[in-house]
């Protein structure tokens, strides 16, 4: 399988939208107390912007099968925390025909280039504990867990 991985570009658009949408299923699969079962991404503002760089997947007849959302994060002047910039992974997706053939391990091997290019010496994600093959996905890939958001449902009075 012949797969390149580079920055996106406008005309990719709509493809990478659809596959923003499989997203959908699979965080509604894990979370359906937060997620929503249907939602339609729209990306008007899609821009080449150098502090969110967005990278697709593409095979050999130029069709996006892959897309990674990033964003550069920056936190100055904090007083406990020390100024720090850091690439973000917002969201990593491949198109269900094509996972399991290390394009998501491509994707995130771009990120890891990109960040070293840019100065950047760390990535951080968030990622649904429930989502089992997100976990184990990153876990393979060497991310390792640096805080919990922890969660209390408020029983009802009745």
């Amino acid at each position: 399988m012949n797969i390149t991985i580079r920055p996106a570009r406008a005309t990719d658009l709509s493809a990478m939208t659809s596959l923003l949408s499989q997203i959908v299923s699979v965080h509604y699969a894990v979370r359906p107390d937060i997620f929503r079962a249907a939602y339609e991404y729209k990306i008007e503002n899609f821009s080449e912007d150098e502090n969110a760089p967005v990278f697709a997947a593409v095979d050999e007849n130029a069709h996006v099968v892959g897309c990674l959302w990033c964003v550069i994060m920056r936190e100055r002047g904090n007083a406990l925390k020390i100024d720090r910039d850091w690439l973000c992974i917002d969201d990593l997706c491949v198109s269900a025909d094509y996972r399991k053939h290390g394009i998501g391990q491509r994707l995130v091997d771009f990120a890891v280039f990109f960040a070293r290019q840019n100065g950047l010496s760390r990535i951080e994600l968030n990622v649904y504990q429930d989502n089992e093959n997100a976990v184990r996905f990153y876990e393979r890939y060497g991310f390792r867990t640096q805080k919990r958001v922890m969660e209390f449902d408020v029983p009802v009075q009745r």
